[in-house]
């Protein structure tokens, strides 16, 4: 068996011959195993070559257990260099290759070719070819190609389950026949503004075959012009951003093109102009157009929008599109979603600075009746509160975002006593959270990410000397919400200011020697500003400000087990107002993700000093939920004074 291969090479490129050769079967589509030639003469391969050749199929044989060198290889190529399997080498980007009438049976299987430059010029003159060209990648994003595959050729192989994809260059061929040649589920790829003018579309990847089945189009680009489309099953047109009303998206200048026997399906890329009763000419061809009728479906608008009862129809020239009636796809929910929980991790941070001092520490002298100078020796402190969480929130219409994480508060307090035997405590604080969520609407739709914020700001309490105290706190810093959801094809990350408060009042009763009482109300309000972001799916969402309000009514019980320790147990119960938040698109709003309704909490901890004049405190604390939110929390506070 004999192919000769002639291309334009320096010297110092010929120990990459197979390589070369390769390159050439899959650009090519056609599959033998046959010496090669050089167009400037024959060139003897040296026994170092050689070897090294052998070596190479060697380690392709091993790795893959196969003793076939046209299989599983990954080669890139560019106007100056070709990587083989990791090997670079340099040539001059010129290829003249030529099939002459010889046979051959070899498979190329399962290779992955990119082609980011460099010119490739393909023909063939007779042969008799049975090799198949079966699950190969291969990628054109630059470079000039042209082939020319005689009608005298009997390929007679299989192509089948390519994938194609041309994202830039210039193509150009003949029309090709192979009456012998199976084409079965190739998918074909066009993005961008590669020049297909001189071109014929194959399903078949090279010529008009008889048995064709499965192969599919992916036409995601718009104002480009071919020769004509051959042996699809299936065209999507993807209809890109700054597509108008009235645009045609592929021109066809030979003969007519019939798509009679083949479905034609259409979306909208997010961010377009085109609105409803807008049309666009999916294929126009002045020489005649002939589709299976009019095709009557829903068109997708990127994640957000459907465009019910669209409809394809032909003039005998146009393939037209008609969008019909715009309504919000109900699975926007999810994207709000991800909002809600980073309002969620920043109300968890407004819980966890609540209990930044627990107040039995510091003022069971003043339930008692006593002054703080006799339990406390001087006025300063710090205190850091470390919580982990793991809760589920639910969001509405049987929706939910399971999120796990925590955060940390640090602080310097200051404690002032008053002439009366109460105290005033404050503190500048630093909070930072963080959370993962995944996200599922009620029909499975899965959404997930991260949730993160740091804030600053100052807490204070006052303590009268009866036992009631007061307290509040305010917070500001910046809140990032990160969301990517595999169901939407769409994702998008956004920082928006973050602004949180509370106000507490309670009181402390001492019930007996070893047992305190304290109750208490809580109301708290967290704000997440509302921001814009852009979906990778294209469009621009502008999301509403998050405003949730919580009011919290509860008593904890703490019991003096020894003079180092105390246990403590609480109930509260809890209802979050309604938390809510949706985005504007196009004018449309999307489905509203809220939380509203109650909760109820159990909690256990464990206070110790190291000894009884140590100024160290730590406090353990576990929290079980349940309700609209449910799950559980645990925390560890330290606190040291000077």
């Amino acid at each position: 068996m004999l192919r000769t291969i002639r291309k334009n090479l320096t010297k110092k490129n010929s120990d990459n011959l197979k390589k070369f050769l390769l390159v050439g079967f899959l650009t090519g589509g056609l599959i033998c195993q046959n010496s090669v030639a050089f167009a400037d003469g024959e060139e003897e391969i040296s026994e170092e070559e050689k070897n090294q050749e052998e070596h190479i199929e060697e380690e392709n044989s091993e790795d893959k257990n196969l003793s076939n060198p046209y299989a599983y290889n990954n080669i890139e190529v560019d106007d100056t260099t070709i990587n083989f399997n990791g090997v670079s080498r340099e040539y001059d980007g010129n290829y003249s290759m030529t099939i002459e009438d010889k046979e051959g049976t070899g498979d190329v299987l399962s290779n992955k070719l990119t082609v980011n430059g460099g010119e490739f010029n393909f023909s063939v003159i007779g042969g008799n070819f049975s090799g198949n060209f079966l699950e190969n990648q291969i990628i054109f994003n630059d470079g000039k190609y042209y082939f020319d595959i005689s009608e005298s050729t009997a390929y007679s192989g299989e192509i089948s389950n390519n994938n194609f994809s041309i994202n830039g260059g210039t193509f150009s061929n003949e029309y090709t026949e192979f009456s012998h040649v199976t084409a079965q589920n190739n998918i074909f790829n066009i993005s961008g503004a590669p020049d297909i003018s001189g071109a014929y579309i194959y399903g078949g990847l090279l010529g008009d075959v008889e048995n064709s089945s499965g192969n599919t189009l992916n036409f995601n680009s718009s104002g480009l012009t071919a020769k004509n489309i051959y042996d699809f099953d299936t065209i999507n047109f993807n209809i890109p951003n700054g597509v108008t009303n009235g645009a045609t998206l592929l021109t066809l200048t030979e003969k007519n093109t019939d798509l009679s026997n083949t479905t034609v399906n259409a979306n909208v890329s997010g961010g377009t102009s085109l609105n409803s009763g807008d049309k666009v000419n999916l294929i126009s061809n002045a020489n005649g157009l002939t589709s299976s009728g009019e095709n009557n479906l829903n068109i997708a608008e990127g994640s957000t929008l459907t465009y019910e009862n669209s409809t394809i129809t032909d003039d005998g020239n146009n393939l037209i599109l008609t969008l019909g009636s715009a309504t919000v796809n109900e699975k926007t929910r999810a994207f709000s979603q991800g909002v809600m929980n980073t309002g969620g991790t920043i109300s968890r941070g407004t819980d966890r600075i609540i209990d930044w001092l627990p107040p039995e520490e510091l003022e069971e002298a003043v339930a008692d009746g006593e002054s703080i100078s006799e339990t406390v020796s001087n006025n300063f402190g710090i205190f850091a509160n470390i919580e982990g969480a793991k809760l589920r929130i639910k969001t509405g219409a049987g929706s939910y975002v399971d999120s796990k994480g925590g955060g940390i508060d640090l602080g310097f307090a200051r404690a002032i006593e008053d002439s009366r035997g109460g105290s005033l405590v404050f503190a500048p604080l630093f909070d930072y959270g963080k959370t993962s969520f995944d996200s599922y609407l009620a029909d499975g739709t899965h959404g997930s990410g991260h949730s993160r914020y740091f804030a600053g700001g100052i807490i204070g309490r006052k303590i009268w000397k009866n036992g009631v105290y007061l307290e509040g706190s305010f917070r500001g810093g910046s809140a990032k919400t990160d969301f990517a959801s595999d169901n939407l094809l769409s994702s998008y990350s956004e920082s928006a200011p973050v602004f949180a408060g509370h106000i507490r009042a309670g009181r402390l009763l001492r019930m007996n020697k070893n047992n305190l009482l304290h109750y208490y109300g809580i109301y708290a309000h967290n704000h997440l500003n509302g921001f814009s972001a852009d979906l990778s799916s294209g469009e621009h969402y502008d999301f509403d400000s998050v405003d949730s309000g919580k009011f919290k009514i509860g008593y904890r019980m703490t019991t003096r087990v020894s003079n180092l320790s105390k246990i403590y147990t609480g109930l509260a119960y809890q209802y979050e107002f309604n938390g809510s938040t949706s985005a504007n698109y196009k004018g449309y709003t999307t489905t509203e993700a809220k939380v509203k309704g109650s909760s109820g909490m159990l909690e256990l901890g464990w206070q110790m000093h190291k000894n009884k004049e140590s100024a160290w405190l730590v406090d353990f604390n576990v929290t079980g939920w349940a309700g609209v939110q449910k799950g559980v929390t645990a925390s560890a506070k330290v606190k040291k004074s000077f």
